[in-house]
């Protein structure tokens, strides 16, 4: 038995490393679900397994097809970095899902192995040095995200972010008055505002502007976002307040989402939504920051595909150039079919019973740029949801992409809130914007090669039935959701300053303040 284990072992551990690296590089940063995670170590180390069986046609020996096997993965766990040495000695048409590089370098280790542990004659060493070099990667690997954890863990941030969430519900008490009219909260991730996409994506947006006025919709035409990214927008938005809090608790050094996840899952804005009265129904995303929502009473978030995590994984592995599918599906049409649910999700839930507050985030038109125009398909190469400088094309397809998709979107939304407004009973209330803009000329950690004017330039849109009162042109999302609640959900939350704050990914919490390239409210 542990003659077969031993020879096992190296290879299992040799496999499974990719899930270990994504494991190690998101460990204190991100929120990993433990089940996806034990899903992709079990998926890896029983692919290795079934290799190992099934060489046993070719090789008898155990020992000699494992030796062979272990030096296959050993070089195949330096395939991403290979890639990015390419990347940086200027070969742009290399990248992790190009079919000819995979293949070209896959075949080149398995020459290599073939080469170097020659199983067709010589007897295989004991495993000792493979498991030692095996154990050495996947510690190494994992310690950084294993500190990063005990940390976060250390800096007790709950405490500060309950506070964060009552501090907003102080202000909403329970509702005397059942709700009137049903509440749609849409944020469209990375939807520039008219002026924006028009002067870095040549897209015009005043046909969908003009639409939504014609309906009796106030567009806030200098909207800008708070944050810069997604976890910090929708946790501040959602808790209808700045995270500073958050910030002094956790240190602006501090790398890990967490606290900005149990924000969003717990938020005072779904609460003060129950509190008046309301049925909450989310619409989910395939974004791990909005899966799933802890505080709705009904969720559309069924999945397709792999799980970011899980693409991470297999970005990092010559995989990446085979189709998703060949696992479970193709990974941009499991995105593609996620939108298109939630566009649906969102239409249809006008048919149900209210009174209902609805929540919705879309992950268009930020990257992939999986539809064009006319909303067929679209097939981008490598990564996910890379943004900014995450990107992996150029910023000529970025451009070329989001401009496609963002007449997409606009044609969508257009379409929901028809659905929404046909709908039988009382004009409802309708709440549209992004959570920041779009990115062709983000860098994430070097804030003064950013355009600021592009990241935090939104699109936001106001359909208030009883007349847009509270609104203005400069509007952001904080003070959105402060008016939404204070005229609609009992509450009496008075307008905080509007400010904007760019932060790098690595130091989400060391938050600059970004001017305003607005003219200052009339009001």
């Amino acid at each position: 038995m542990w003659n077969a284990t031993r020879w096992y072992l190296p290879a299992i551990l040799l496999g499974i490393y990719p899930v270990v690296t994504v494991i190690g590089a998101n460990l204190g940063v991100v929120p990993l679900t433990p089940s996806i995670v034990a899903r992709s170590l079990a998926f890896s180390a029983g692919v290795v397994v079934v290799i190992l069986i099934g060489l046993r046609m070719v090789q008898r020996d155990l020992a000699r097809r494992a030796s062979w096997l272990a030096w296959l993965l050993l070089l195949l766990a330096f395939y991403s970095a290979v890639v990015l040495l390419a990347e940086r000695l200027g070969y742009v048409n290399v990248y992790a899902g190009d079919p000819g590089f995979a293949a070209t370098y896959g075949l080149v280790a398995a020459a290599i192995a073939t080469a170097v542990s020659r199983p067709w004659k010589t007897h295989a060493r004991e495993p000792k040095a493979f498991l030692l070099v095996a154990v050495g990667l996947v510690l190494v690997t994992l310690a950084p995200g294993l500190v990063a954890a005990a940390r976060g863990r250390a800096a007790a941030w709950r405490p500060a972010a309950d506070a964060v969430i009552a501090g907003s519900l102080s202000e909403a008490p329970r509702g005397a008055v059942a709700p009137e009219r049903d509440i749609y909260y849409v944020v469209v991730d990375g939807l520039g505002r008219r002026d924006v996409v028009e002067e870095f994506y040549e897209v015009d947006l005043a046909p969908f502007a003009d639409d939504l006025t014609a309906r009796g919709f106030y567009v806030a035409e200098r909207a800008r976002a708070n944050y810069a990214q997604t976890f910090l927008s929708l946790a501040s938005a959602l808790n209808m307040t700045y995270l500073d809090a958050i910030a002094a608790e956790v240190g602006v050094s501090a790398e890990g989402r967490q606290p900005l996840m149990y924000l969003i899952q717990q938020n005072a804005l779904m609460r003060a939504a129950s509190r008046a009265g309301y049925r909450v129904i989310a619409v989910g995303s395939d974004y791990m920051a909005t899966e799933r929502f802890a505080r709705a009473d009904m969720c559309l978030c069924s999945q397709h595909g792999l799980d970011d995590f899980e693409l991470a994984a297999l970005e990092l592995t010559p995989l990446a150039a085979l189709p998703a599918g060949w696992l479970r599906e193709d990974s941009y049409d499991a995105h593609r079919r996620k939108v298109t649910d939630s566009f649906a999700g969102l239409e249809q839930s006008a048919a149900l019973a209210g009174p209902k507050f609805v929540f919705a985030h879309l992950m268009v038109p930020h990257p992939p740029f999986v539809f064009a125009a006319d909303g067929a398909p679209r097939h981008p190469r490598g990564g996910m949801f890379g943004d900014g400088d995450g990107f992996p094309g150029s910023r000529a397809e970025y451009v070329a992409g989001y401009r496609d998709q963002v007449q997409f979107v606009t044609a969508r939304l257009s379409a929901v809130v028809d659905a929404v407004l046909r709908a039988p009973g009382p004009r409802p209330v309708i709440v549209i914007h992004a959570d920041h803009g779009p990115g062709s000329r983000l860098v994430w950690n070097d804030p003064r090669r950013t355009s600021m004017r592009e990241r935090f330039g939104i699109f936001a849109a106001f359909y208030f039935p009883d007349g847009p009162a509270g609104l203005y042109p400069a509007i952001t999302p904080v003070n959105a959701t402060r008016v939404l609640a204070s005229r609609y959900l009992h509450a009496n939350l008075a307008v905080l300053p509007d400010m904007s704050f760019f932060s790098t990914w690595n130091r989400p919490y060391n938050f600059l303040r970004v001017p305003a390239d607005d003219p200052p409210r009339s009001d």
